[in-house]
């Protein structure tokens, strides 16, 4: 079997994560990236048309899919699994590609080494039809410098029992979900090649690993893994929960699926993935190398971000019972460091650190 991965995506106002999420993938092997964008109100259009034209060695394609968006929210299905499958099968159909992983654009396919590419990795487990790989989720850090690059030389994360599967592009699938698909007569491994334990119940189809599992190989990183990036910054992290969730049929106001900017407690107790020093700072200066090259697109958007970040704590400002209402989601902010006129003290309890 030739091996030859493709990368996919949906994405949503994260302009200024796309080059760094492309570069990433593009050094580890993955021969075609794509992105379907909904609801977009920044300059990823632009920016990805520049990567495209500034990086004609890498094979970028996206999608306005705004259109299959309203389509699948009229009749109430799932947008996510939609766009995925049309994805699936159209490289099924039309393609010469051997595997597919979708992922998120906070989320980074790593292997342990930092430097076996995802041929290598799958070469090692020619038999499996997916390949599933746990979370490691980015711990909260004020100290951290905004728009840094996902990777450092010391990176604090903890394990989390959820994983992402890549898996054969195959006429057995019968349906693609988020965090793994069902396969006809499938062989599911995990990151080390073992077969996926437990039942489908104790793992919700084999959507996270069992706890025993996870007790077993304890908090250090697998063989390859998934980097979640959920926290990044405070500002970043604040300026993300206001992307909502409109593909779920969800108009709340922030995103109700985060749990603020605190450690995770359904996660292993924080640990340090490290990587060879001269890995790290060749991987770093090709990737600055490479945003240089689209500077004005980055910056650009940079800013939406920062701004966006500020229309959230004006929100919370002339609303402030949204910090009751998201009280989860928005714990951890320390508001008032980022406001001109701090909000008083007894109406922003709800924020603070846990």
């Amino acid at each position: 079997m030739t091996i030859k991965v493709k990368l996919a995506a949906i994405a949503k106002d994260e302009a200024a994560y796309i080059p760094q999420w492309i570069h990433h993938h593009a050094a580890f092997g993955f021969e075609e990236i794509e992105i379907w964008l909904n609801n977009t109100t920044d300059n990823s259009v632009e920016l990805l048309r520049e990567i495209q034209s500034k990086h004609p060695e890498l094979t970028i394609k996206f999608k306005i899919a705004d259109e299959f968006l309203d389509m699948c929210l009229s009749k109430n299905l799932q947008f996510q699994q939609c766009a995925y499958t049309e994805i699936y099968n159209y490289a099924l159909e039309n393609s010469d590609f051997s595997h597919i992983l979708f992922l998120d654009l906070d989320e980074f396919w790593v292997p342990r080494d930092f430097t076996t590419t995802i041929r290598e990795f799958i070469s090692a487990s020619p038999d499996a039809d997916a390949i599933s790989f746990q979370w490691m989720i980015d711990t909260p850090d004020t100290n951290r410098h905004i728009f840094s690059p996902p990777f450092s030389y010391v990176n604090r994360l903890q394990k989390n029992r959820h994983v992402k599967t890549l898996t054969k592009l195959t006429s057995k699938m019968s349906e693609l979900s988020v965090h793994n698909h069902i396969i006809k007569d499938g062989n599911y491994v995990t990151a080390d090649g073992s077969r996926f334990p437990g039942n489908d119940q104790e793992t919700i189809n084999k959507s996270l690993v069992p706890i025993s599992y996870q007790k077993m190989h304890g908090m250090k990183p697998e063989k390859a893994f998934i980097l979640h990036q959920i926290n990044r910054t405070p500002i970043e992290y604040l300026s993300s929960l206001l992307r909502g969730r409109g593909h779920k049929n969800d108009n709340k106001i922030f995103k109700a699926n985060r749990v603020g900017y605190i450690l995770d407690d359904q996660s292993a107790t924080p640990t340090e993935f490290c990587i060879d020093p001269q890995r790290i700072f060749e991987h770093n200066r090709n990737l600055i190398g490479y945003l240089t090259t689209i500077n004005d697109h980055v910056e650009k958007a940079q800013q939406f971000i920062i701004e966006r970040f500020y229309a959230a704590t004006q929100k919370i400002r002339d609303t402030p019972e949204l910090l009751s209402n998201f009280r989860d989601q928005i714990r951890g902010v320390k508001i008032n460091d980022f406001l001109d006129t701090p909000i008083p003290h007894d109406q922003l309890f709800f924020a603070l650190d846990k």
